[in-house]
């Protein structure tokens, strides 16, 4: 081909609307289609007739460029020549060549590019296919896959001028290649645009027999079929995922669900089965006695004893009972069977009267009952009662007087009198402790502390100044769980148990073995990342007055069991779990609180049903819940009130009550500290009908507010109190002293980092108020020296402090997590420590209560923030009992340090033991509680 020939090629192209490169017009702003494929390509003659043509707007893709660039290959290569002339025409040297040389090749590039297309490029999934083009529509025109343009006109050539030759290259004339009309239902616009005549080809050689056919017609159930499968998929992991977000953090929807998968929906299954069976109730349990056996009750009881201030001297019990009664017995205010001498009962008359001598080795100080029983077992009906007082010092002051006279007589009796007053002072230190003093503090402005203002809140309102008409004053920690000098309620009833949080144990122990082992164990659950019992999570232990157990809902073997100790122990899986601690039997159903309980529970210490627990924990599943200060009826567990810990007035908006409250018996005034940065006085106004089985309450609260540059004033652990005075550590590490008469710090210490541990106190036999605090290294975001101090708990002066050294942790806390064990007996010297993340790990510490001076240390080899608890025997010999964080709970020589025992328990012990009698229990993360034996 010369350089004439094509100059006129490229001339003659002139009169096509679209140029071989694009085969778009885009001078127009829309792409015009070109003229019908296979039409001869020339400059339009004058007789050319318009044509209705369409106009679509092209969707510019890399597949579209593609599909263009390869199409000018093959227009190139000789494709043009090839399907303008006919196979008899005569032909050009250039058309010859090409046509034996890039025919084939471009074939197969054609095939080649279909191929590819069907492969890489099918439908979208969902996609319309395009009707096809109307009948006036030329085999080969193009429409675009997804967007029509409006249409245009433009000029078509007439019938004539299309049949007409067209000069080829070297002159010849080429036949027109008869035009023919594609079956508009085998095309599909969006394979037009981007396959054009490579697939025009393909389906002229083979149609497929789906592209056939009609668009409304066609097959299409594979793909609705694909759909359906995928929404029933979808339906179903969205179900799953719902099932599990309730079973994981909705814990009052998962406990709904079970109740009625397995209550109405087993019930109606099982009335299915067998629809005979009537539907029967709960099962009734009947009672001991039924109520004609009331023939063995006793009618009266009476003492008759000259003198019950000397132990000595037995007391005399006098029963009159029904004749039917053939035994009787005496039972304590805790139920337990008290041992006797009886004699046989006179029958006379309608009653039968016994005798009965008691020989009391300790003073005693409640009621005595008298039960009546047949051969087959005791009544519960017609039970009298008397109240004794037993060993009370009132006789005292009567030798005193006879002493007297035999001195005065000798002469030398003159030096004596010198003498007669040492003894005098030795009995008194037992009142004198307790003699309560005022605190004096001075250090409440202490420009370290940082605090900016104080306030009294009363209901939420800030008043000026404030003065209690009720007084709140606690007593010493013996006397916590009395009432009008007689003992209520035997066991561990709080954290450390009571206002000093000094240990947390009861009774005396007989250790001979030096060793531990399990005597029983629960599993328990979790509540989303909360599992097992964790920090500071200490059980309470308690032996209910007798009347007290009959209203109660414990179940039936178990409230007849005598002086049921019974243990109370609330979770961070959200359930407050009841056991037998003998055996480790359930004695009710757990209460569902549903939140994470980071702290312990409070049980009131003169025997009111009543419990106080501190939620740790309100978002769970990324959802905000109530969270508080929550106290229960444990008549029948039900929820008396939520102290709302996100409260308005406070300082900060953390509504955690990770501590322990306390409740002065006297006054059922409700003592504790929270995360928002307020300290609680709360009046709970119980009322106990006995006879209804009725409790009830009516809060009244007043709070100490105040306000630090440093804004750590939250509070996690727990009050302690001495007389009115309150103590507690914060988050910024301030220990404080507040007034509870005025509602106002007297001192403030700072200890220089966060107080997570709760305190310790002791009033010594020379007056001294002691106050044991540890701190941790938190604030200080680095390793450093953990301090330990005894300060002056009527000034907050710093009598001694001790130091070691501490690893930092974001997650690990160290330092003091453990509240402090004071010495009694032959441990009377000294105060031990725990510290987390030390060298050893973990490290267990012996100091001299007046010095600080290190007794000795024992190395735990991981770290703990279980609090150590310290058991004696009798004679007052003690040993110290401590838990790890890798499981292992050991028992420690009080005076030498020295391992004795140990045993290994499934789980990190966060939680702190609780000792009743030679039985401890505690709790793991590893959702486990165990009773353990102490030998």
């Amino acid at each position: 081909m010369n350089s004439d020939s094509r100059s006129r090629r490229q001339n003659d192209r002139v009169g096509v609307s679209v140029a071989p490169e694009s085969r778009y017009d885009y001078s127009q702003g829309a792409g015009r289609v070109s003229a019908p494929y296979g039409a001869v390509r020339g400059k339009a003659p004058e007789s050319m007739e318009s044509e209705e043509t369409r106009v679509y707007t092209p969707v510019d893709t890399p597949r579209r460029r593609r599909t263009q660039a390869m199409r000018l290959r093959e227009d190139q290569d000789g494709d043009y020549a090839e399907r303008a002339s006919p196979p008899d025409a005569p032909s050009s040297p250039y058309a010859r060549e090409m046509k034996s040389r890039g025919a084939s090749a471009a074939a197969s590039r054609r095939a080649e590019s279909a191929r590819r297309s069907d492969s890489q490029y099918p439908p979208p999934v969902g996609a319309k296919r395009r009707t096809a083009p109307p009948e006036d529509d030329f085999e080969g025109g193009r429409e675009d896959a997804y967007e029509r343009a409006p249409q245009r006109q433009r000029a078509e050539p007439s019938a004539s001028a299309r049949s007409q030759p067209r000069p080829d290259s070297a002159g010849g004339a080429s036949p027109p290649k008869p035009l023919r009309r594609r079956d508009p239902n085998a095309y599909y616009g969006r394979n037009a645009q981007a396959q054009g005549q490579d697939h025009r080809q393909r389906y002229e050689a083979d149609p497929d027999p789906i592209r056939d056919e009609s668009p409304d017609t066609r097959p299409d159930r594979g793909r609705r079929n694909h759909g359906c499968l995928t929404t029933i998929l979808i339906l179903l992991l969205i179900i799953t995922i719902g099932i599990g977000v309730v079973w994981f953090f909705m814990p009052e929807w998962k406990a709904k669900g079970l109740d009625f998968i397995t209550n109405d929906v087993m019930g109606y299954v099982n009335r299915l089965i067998n629809p005979d069976e009537k539907k029967t109730d709960k099962p009734v349990t009947t009672p001991i006695m039924e109520p004609e056996d009331e023939g063995v009750s006793v009618l009266d009881l009476f003492i008759d004893s000259p003198d019950m201030s000397d132990l000595d001297i037995p007391v005399q019990f006098t029963l009159r009972t029904k004749t039917a009664a053939t035994r009787v017995r005496l039972l304590d205010q805790n139920g337990e069977e008290i041992a006797v001498q009886a004699g046989d009962g006179l029958e006379h008359d309608d009653a039968r009267t016994w005798n009965m001598s008691v020989k009391f080795d300790a003073v005693y100080e409640g009621v005595i009952r008298a039960q009546a029983g047949d051969a087959n077992a005791w009544s519960d009906t017609g039970i009298q009662s008397v109240n004794v007082r037993v060993g009370v010092p009132l006789a005292s002051p009567t030798p005193i007087p006879t002493l007297e006279p035999t001195p005065t007589p000798e002469p030398t009796a003159s030096p004596e009198p010198t003498l007669t007053p040492e003894p005098t002072p030795s009995p008194t230190p037992t009142p004198n402790p307790f003699r309560l003093q005022p605190a004096v503090g001075s250090r409440v402005s202490a420009p370290e502390l940082s605090v900016t203002k104080t306030s009294v809140l009363i209901e939420g309102q800030a008043v000026p100044t404030y003065s209690r008409s009720k007084s709140v004053v606690m007593g010493a920690p013996e006397d916590y769980n009395k009432k009008d000098g007689r003992t209520v309620l035997r066991g561990v009833s709080t954290f450390r148990g009571g206002p000093f949080r000094q240990n947390a144990a009861y009774g005396n122990v007989d250790i001979k073995e030096n060793a531990l082992t399990v005597l029983w164990e629960h599993s328990i659950g979790s509540l989303g990342n909360f599992t097992g019992v964790g920090w500071t999570g200490q059980a309470a232990i308690v032996t209910w007055p007798s009347d007290i157990r009959e209203m109660m809902n414990i179940v039936e073997d178990k409230k007849a069991k005598t002086a049921l100790k019974e243990v109370i122990y609330a979770t961070l899986d959200g359930n407050v779990y009841f056991y037998d601690l003998e055996d480790g039997e359930e004695t009710r159903s757990p209460i569902k609180v549903g939140y994470p309980i980071k702290g312990s529970a409070t049980i009131h210490p003169t025997g009111y049903p009543f419990m106080l627990i501190g939620q740790g924990i309100s978002i769970l599943g990324y959802v905000q819940h109530p969270i508080g200060e929550r106290g229960f009826n444990l008549i029948d567990q039900s929820e008396q009130f939520l102290i709302n810990g996100v409260d308005k007035n406070a300082t900060l908006t953390n509504g955690t009550f990770n501590g322990t409250a306390l409740i002065d018996p006297a006054t059922n005034t409700m003592i504790t500290a929270g995360g928002n940065g307020l300290f609680y006085t709360t009046d709970l106004g119980l009322r106990l009908d006995a006879a209804a089985g009725a409790l009830s309450t009516t809060l009244s609260t007043v709070n100490y507010y105040y306000e630090a540059d440093d804004k750590l004033v939250g509070t996690e652990s727990s009050v302690a109190v001495y007389g009115q005075y309150a103590y507690y550590g914060d988050n910024g590490g301030r220990v404080q002293c507040v007034d509870i008469s005025t509602m106002q710090p007297v001192w403030i210490a700072d200890t220089g980092d966060k107080v997570a541990a709760t305190v310790a106190l002791e009033v010594e036999t020379d007056g001294r108020v002691a106050l044991y605090t540890g701190n941790t290294v938190v604030q200080r975001k680095r390793d450093s020296d953990v301090t330990i101090r005894r300060l002056n708990a009527l000034t907050g002066d710093e009598e001694w402090a001790y130091t070691i050294r501490c690893d930092y942790s974001e997650t690990i806390t160290g330092g003091c997590m453990a509240s402090p064990v004071v010495g009694k007996g032959a441990l009377e010297g000294l105060v031990f420590f725990t510290v987390s993340r030390t060298s050893d790990g973990g490290t267990l510490l012996a100091l001299d209560k007046q010095t600080g001076q290190l007794k000795w240390r024992a190395s735990l080899g991981a770290y703990s923030w279980s609090s150590p608890v310290a058991v004696y025997n009798e004679s007052g010999r003690g040993w110290i009992i401590q838990g790890n964080s890798k499981g292992k709970l050991s028992i420690f020589d009080g005076l030498t340090g020295s391992e004795m025992g140990s045993v290994t328990l499934n789980g990190n012990i966060e939680a702190s033991p609780a000792v009743y009698g030679d039985i401890l229990v505690v709790g793991t993360k590893e959702q486990k509680i165990y009773g353990i034996q102490i030998k």
